[in-house]
């Protein structure tokens, strides 16, 4: 296992991250990538995601300041429509929540190779949904805990837990072992993990007032809370 690597690919999609969700939702990105990034992306599908990469010469050098395309995976599929990934260092995996296909995308990070998808999401938002397109769409935020479980959250304000201990490639058959509710209408975002309390946090940004909800990460994954914020501004 090569920890730089991994790294590289986790701070790097950065190009990527830009170039295809400025396509899918918000043309004013354009203005933060350089003419030559955005011209790749233009040039390109959005379905094709790419891998940008910042050049250093190991982890002690200063990085350059610019990121730039390093190479590109295929994708099935629709075009994408995704915020939020998540690495998985120990056992060099990819995960990126990607709502155009609405599912869970699995990479090898290793090899940067695509290895299949977990679906069984809501997708995006559909043009009457009340919620929007944004705040209507799942998977939305993504992790994966210590014992191996990927937590989604999703549209309808549930967050759905996969146990990937067995799964396999292409990922077909792996469908949740627990849909949560939070108690929103609109879509679950932003998800952390405390590992020490095994507590999840899920944003619920789209009601009124915002509010977190905090899960329990051990079965059967109760909520134990719900924290508003009637004054938040910017909540994911």
């Amino acid at each position: 296992m090569r920890p730089y690597h991994h790294r590289k690919l986790a701070n790097t999609v950065l190009a990527a991250i830009y170039g295809s969700f400025a396509r899918c939702f918000c043309p004013h990105i354009r203005q933060r990538l350089s003419r030559e990034a955005w011209y790749e992306f233009e040039s390109r599908r959005p379905s094709c995601f790419g891998i940008g990469g910042v050049a250093s010469a190991g982890p002690s050098s200063p990085p350059r300041k610019s990121p730039r395309l390093v190479g590109a995976i295929l994708l099935p599929g629709n075009p994408l429509a995704f915020d939020i990934s998540w690495v998985d260092q120990g056992r060099a995996r990819y995960y990126l929540g990607e709502a155009g296909n609405a599912g869970v995308d699995v990479f090898d990070a290793e090899n940067d190779v695509f290895l299949g998808r977990i679906t069984g999401f809501h997708g995006v938002g559909a043009p009457d949904d009340p919620c929007g397109r944004i705040q209507g769409m799942g998977p939305s935020g993504i992790l994966v805990t210590p014992n191996n479980q990927l937590w989604a959250t999703d549209a309808h304000g549930t967050v759905k837990v996969f146990d990937l201990t067995n799964a396999q490639p292409p990922f077909s058959s792996v469908s949740p072992i627990a849909t949560i509710s939070t108690g929103a209408q609109c879509r679950s975002d932003e998800i952390g993990f405390d590992p020490k309390d095994h507590v999840i946090m899920v944003g619920n940004p789209a009601e009124h007032p915002p509010f977190a909800t905090l899960i329990s990460s051990d079965s059967p994954y109760s909520v134990l809370a719900r924290i508003p914020f009637p004054d938040a501004r910017g909540f994911e």
